[in-house]
């Protein structure tokens, strides 16, 4: 155990925030390696957070995910804010929003996946976050049963089934909604949206305009793979272009070198396209952070 903790410590080191675990290879040998050296639930910031079975995010090592992502939301989230965390997995960033939007704030989670599900929920009525609500729902641009494929190689594998995709997995139905329907009869301003779901962002933000034309002062951090977004019908650019017709700069989050810089859409086309590992994390801010 303490020699493949020592190990596993050593590789997570070097390896953090970069795509490696994207890697089919690299995929098994981490899960194998996490299933020695995990716990059960790791602290973040003093709240217990409960690990999937191959801990695929390396909490129960490094204890924070995406430092430079992390980083920046705590940044620009306040309190009394209203977030939405789309594709909450485990709810790492779950955790975090209900902190930074203190009591008279709110968080929406969705996460599709039963398994990950049951995690969020433990996390959430173990720490009784009050200011979080909850939905086992896929997001997309409308209300409706679809398809769902479960990764058997992670817990962060899993998306809206394709049949682009060849990976061994398990096919479940659920239920997606539109954002926009579902803040049809709300109240809340939305201040920030978190949005990671393996390549259908462009289909939620479809499923989310009339929201985002009535409120330009969201901000968006969200997870860009060109080659996973055009798998749902959706060219790659499409909401991008759309989201900057609306005023939002880019910002790319450089987690291996801990940087942040300001980009376009077409800079994005061209540096990210054609790559096997081809996601980047952007921050999408009406501001001007230069």
């Amino acid at each position: 155990m303490t020699i493949t903790l020592s190990i596993y410590k050593f590789f997570a080191k070097y390896l953090r925030g970069t795509n490696i675990s994207k890697n089919s290879i690299a995929r098994k040998v981490i899960k194998i390696i996490n299933s020695r050296a995990k716990l059960e639930y790791v602290l973040i910031d003093g709240t217990k957070l409960f690990l999937d079975p191959s801990d695929s995010l390396f909490l129960s090592v490094n204890g924070a995910h995406e430092k430079t992502v992390t980083s920046l939301v705590k940044m620009e989230i306040k309190k009394g804010d209203t977030v939405l965390d789309i594709g909450a997995h485990i709810g790492y960033y779950t955790v975090i929003f209900s902190q930074l939007v203190g009591p008279k704030g709110k968080v929406y989670s969705f996460e599709p996946d039963p398994r990950n599900f049951l995690l969020l929920q433990k996390t959430v009525q173990e720490n009784n976050l009050t200011n979080v609500e909850i939905f086992n729902n896929a997001v997309s641009d409308k209300n409706k049963l679809v398809e769902f494929f479960q990764s058997t190689a992670d817990s962060i594998g899993n998306r809206l089934v394709d049949s682009v995709y060849n990976e061994s997995g398990i096919k479940i139905q659920i239920n997606s909604i539109s954002i926009d329907e579902f803040f049809k009869n709300r109240n809340d301003e939305i201040n920030f949206i978190k949005l990671d779901i393996q390549g259908a962002e462009g289909v939620a933000i479809n499923g989310l305009k009339n929201i985002l034309r009535t409120n330009k002062k969201i901000k968006i951090m969200q997870q860009w793979a060109p080659s996973f977004v055009s798998k749902y019908d959706v060219k790659p650019d499409s909401h991008l272009n759309f989201l900057e017709e609306l005023g939002y700069n880019f910002y790319v989050l450089d987690g291996v070198n801990n940087k942040i810089y300001k980009t376009t859409t077409q800079k994005l086309m061209k540096r990210y396209l054609d790559e096997d590992l081809d996601d980047v994390n952007l921050f999408c801010t009406s501001e001007n952070m230069d």
